[in-house]
């Protein structure tokens, strides 16, 4: 019969629900279930880690929306679609460099230096601003962080995650994205003067990457699948039992990262290693299900990006529209956050898709309908908005989860750099008729809804090593 503690007014009360938690027994509270409360209260051993690694976000987010401030200020607005380009050409550097350091010497590493290029972006575009060539080259450096953050920090927060909070704490990225944006909008909206707000600006990102490189290094610890792949596991066995509750026994989880390291050959090379993995069925069911999400989120980007021109033109201001925007994204990453480890991926994947498809239709309707008050596409548009936001965040969390550990990163960079690389592609499709943009969000989101309900792996409550055994199942 499972003890009941009502309250611990004495000592002897505190004494014995320390030892059923020792013992691994259920404490019931009011009928509440205090184990599992217990364990959310622990993971503040990995919130921390975690919340440092968001401070990156925030920067990132602070430099997606940075050129707003010069395209009002000094640049014509002619100049958006190219400095924007430029920004997904570092993304895609970014993806690709930061993930390559990651697996030679290590995700903390790898995520410290992306300190550097932030620094290097804001001294290049505060010193040198006006000069077309050199921005450029600021907004190469800024998509370098950005794109660097979305392949690492996902993998690295999977990695050090307890099973039932993987989903949580990777899409907690996306709220200080978002909050990043909104920031530097507001601060931009209430600094009238232009050298204010790039001054200001400038030193709240450099506060921000010196803040989170400090707090990073001395916070975070290195991955314990890096030090099980570079074979150092006595190393790997401390910094799990860091990132555990001290009353939690970390050696089967440990077997079972070692399992995953030792997939399909430890001792041989490199190459030869991640070669075997591709050709097995795990990593191609895995490549499958990504792309299946790729393909849709650039047919639905298309869509997207109109929205949010059309959203510049409903609002007439490209400041107040990208605050309804980041709103918009906010609320959505906070919902995304408090359901994907409670409903699962699979589900709120599908529920993603069917939002996309109404909202998309009812544009479609609108725009055929003689309606003179623009604002009655300002509902639908955020909605679908929302939605697509929610369908990156699911598909973030499905990249850190679905691939095995020996082509990880390397699976993250090409599907990172190849979303953002879709992207340009999407800049150069928004002036194309509004059938064209919204018709083939509706049918590819239609289409994908059996797709996912049938062919799609539901990873909540499993681990990474959980996950690999059922995909490499004949």
């Amino acid at each position: 019969m499972l003890p009941i503690v009502r309250f611990f007014e004495t000592r002897d009360q505190r004494k014995k629900f320390s030892e059923n938690l020792v013992n691994k027994q259920e404490v019931v509270i009011s009928g509440y279930n205090l184990k599992n409360f217990y364990r959310k209260m622990v993971n503040r051993r990995i919130l921390l880690p975690v919340m440092s690694g968001n401070i990156l976000m925030i920067v990132s987010g602070a430099f997606t929306v940075w050129p707003v401030i010069y395209f009002d200020k000094v640049f014509h607005s002619r100049y958006f679609r190219m400095f924007f380009i430029f920004e997904l050409i570092g993304q895609i550097i970014g993806s690709i460099i930061f993930s390559l350091l990651a697996e030679l010497i290590g995700r903390r590493y790898s995520l410290l230096l992306m300190t550097f290029p932030a620094i290097i972006s804001v001294i290049i575009s505060e010193f040198f601003y006006g000069i077309i060539f050199l921005f450029c080259i600021a907004r190469i450096c800024s998509g370098m962080i950005v794109g660097g953050s979305f392949a690492v920090l996902p993998i690295y927060v999977a990695e050090i995650s307890e099973t039932n909070s993987k989903g949580g704490f990777i899409s907690s990225m996306f709220i200080f994205y978002h909050i990043g944006e909104i920031f530097i909008l507001l601060l931009t909206d209430i600094t009238y003067d232009y050298f204010a707000s790039t001054v200001l600006v400038s030193l709240f990102i450099i506060v921000l990457a010196i803040a989170y490189c400090i707090t990073f290094a001395l916070i975070a610890p290195e991955s314990p699948y890096y030090y099980l792949k570079k074979e150092r596991h006595n190393v790997a066995k401390i910094v799990l039992n860091k990132l555990r509750a001290q009353n939690i026994n970390t050696d089967i989880e440990l077997i079972e990262m070692q399992g995953q390291v030792n997939e399909n050959g430890q001792n041989a090379q490199e190459y030869e290693r991640i070669m075997v993995c591709v050709r097995g069925p795990g990593w191609v069911k895995s490549g499958i299900m990504m792309f299946g999400i790729l393909v849709s989120q650039i047919v639905i980007s298309i869509g997207v990006v109109a929205t949010i021109f059309s959203l510049y033109y409903y609002i007439h201001g490209r400041l107040n529209a990208s605050l309804i925007r980041g709103v918009a994204a906010v609320l959505t990453c906070c919902i995304s956050t408090a359901l994907v480890d409670k409903i699962g991926r699979k589900l709120l994947l599908m529920i993603s898709y069917v939002v996309i498809a109404v909202s998309a239709a009812t544009i479609i309707i609108l725009s055929l309908m003689p309606i003179e008050n623009a604002y009655v596409f300002l509902l639908p548009t955020v909605i679908l908005i929302g939605s697509q936001c929610f369908l990156l965040i699911l598909q973030t969390i499905l990249l850190a989860e679905l691939f095995p550990l020996k082509i990880k990163m390397i699976s993250s960079a090409s599907f990172t750099a190849l979303w953002f690389g879709s992207q340009i592609v999407t800049q150069l499709l928004i002036d194309i008729s509004e059938l064209f943009k919204f018709f083939p969000v509706v049918l590819i989101s239609v289409a994908m809804l059996p797709i996912v309900r049938f062919f799609y792996l539901e990873t909540k409550g499993k681990s990474l090593q959980r996950i690999q055994s059922i995909l490499n199942k004949k």
